[in-house]
Protein backbone atom coordinates (compact mmCIF):
# COMPACT_ATOMS: atom_id res chain seq x y z
CA UNK A 1 0.00 0.00 0.00
CA UNK A 2 3.03 2.35 -0.10
CA UNK A 3 1.60 3.96 -3.35
CA UNK A 4 -1.63 5.01 -1.65
CA UNK A 5 -1.01 8.74 -0.02
CA UNK A 6 -0.40 8.89 3.77
CA UNK A 7 -3.61 11.09 4.18
CA UNK A 8 -6.10 8.99 2.13
CA UNK A 9 -5.78 5.84 4.28
CA UNK A 10 -4.65 4.75 7.66
CA UNK A 11 -2.04 2.53 7.94
CA UNK A 12 -2.05 0.30 11.44
CA UNK A 13 0.70 -1.10 13.21
CA UNK A 14 0.60 -5.16 12.50
CA UNK A 15 2.48 -5.88 15.76
CA UNK A 16 -0.53 -4.00 17.99
CA UNK A 17 -3.60 -4.39 14.96
CA UNK A 18 -6.37 -4.24 17.33
CA UNK A 19 -5.15 -1.43 19.33
CA UNK A 20 -3.80 0.48 16.12
CA UNK A 21 -7.20 0.57 14.34
CA UNK A 22 -9.32 1.29 17.77
CA UNK A 23 -7.54 4.35 18.28
CA UNK A 24 -7.79 5.29 14.06
CA UNK A 25 -11.60 4.67 14.58
CA UNK A 26 -11.36 6.86 17.30
CA UNK A 27 -9.52 9.44 15.78
CA UNK A 28 -12.07 9.52 12.78
CA UNK A 29 -15.19 9.18 14.71
CA UNK A 30 -14.18 12.38 16.50
CA UNK A 31 -13.18 14.44 13.56
CA UNK A 32 -15.48 15.34 10.42
CA UNK A 33 -13.18 17.18 9.06
CA UNK A 34 -10.47 14.38 9.05
CA UNK A 35 -13.23 12.18 7.76
CA UNK A 36 -14.16 14.76 4.85
CA UNK A 37 -10.35 15.07 4.02
CA UNK A 38 -8.83 11.43 4.05
CA UNK A 39 -12.61 10.34 2.05
CA UNK A 40 -11.80 13.19 -0.54
CA UNK A 41 -8.15 12.50 -0.95
CA UNK A 42 -9.06 8.92 -1.09
CA UNK A 43 -11.82 9.49 -4.12
CA UNK A 44 -9.48 11.33 -5.97
CA UNK A 45 -6.39 8.70 -5.74
CA UNK A 46 -9.03 6.04 -7.21
CA UNK A 47 -10.27 8.29 -9.33
CA UNK A 48 -6.75 9.03 -10.91
CA UNK A 49 -5.16 5.83 -10.50
CA UNK A 50 -8.54 3.56 -10.68
CA UNK A 51 -10.53 4.60 -13.10
CA UNK A 52 -12.31 2.38 -15.82
CA UNK A 53 -10.12 4.65 -18.57
CA UNK A 54 -7.07 2.93 -16.90
CA UNK A 55 -8.39 -0.30 -16.42
CA UNK A 56 -9.22 -0.40 -20.12
CA UNK A 57 -5.95 0.60 -21.09
CA UNK A 58 -4.37 -1.86 -18.45
CA UNK A 59 -6.24 -4.77 -20.13
CA UNK A 60 -5.58 -3.33 -23.58
CA UNK A 61 -1.18 -3.56 -22.74
CA UNK A 62 -1.56 -6.83 -21.15
CA UNK A 63 -3.76 -8.16 -23.95
CA UNK A 64 -1.61 -6.87 -26.95
CA UNK A 65 1.62 -8.11 -24.53
CA UNK A 66 -0.08 -11.70 -24.90
CA UNK A 67 -0.49 -11.62 -28.42
CA UNK A 68 3.19 -10.50 -29.51
CA UNK A 69 4.46 -13.06 -26.93
CA UNK A 70 5.29 -16.61 -28.64
CA UNK A 71 3.34 -19.78 -28.39
CA UNK A 72 4.85 -21.93 -25.03
CA UNK A 73 5.77 -25.24 -27.01
CA UNK A 74 6.30 -27.63 -24.22
CA UNK A 75 8.64 -30.47 -25.52
CA UNK A 76 7.64 -33.06 -22.81
CA UNK A 77 3.32 -33.36 -23.89
CA UNK A 78 1.95 -36.79 -23.62
CA UNK A 79 1.63 -38.80 -26.73
CA UNK A 80 -1.96 -38.78 -27.03
CA UNK A 81 -2.14 -34.87 -26.36
CA UNK A 82 -0.09 -33.96 -29.57
CA UNK A 83 -1.51 -33.36 -32.76
CA UNK A 84 0.09 -36.09 -34.97
CA UNK A 85 -0.91 -39.05 -32.55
Amino acid sequence: FAEIPEDAAIRADTSDEEGAVTRAILRLASSSARRERMGARAAAFVAKHHSAARALESYERAIDTAIAAPVPRPADLPAHWSASA
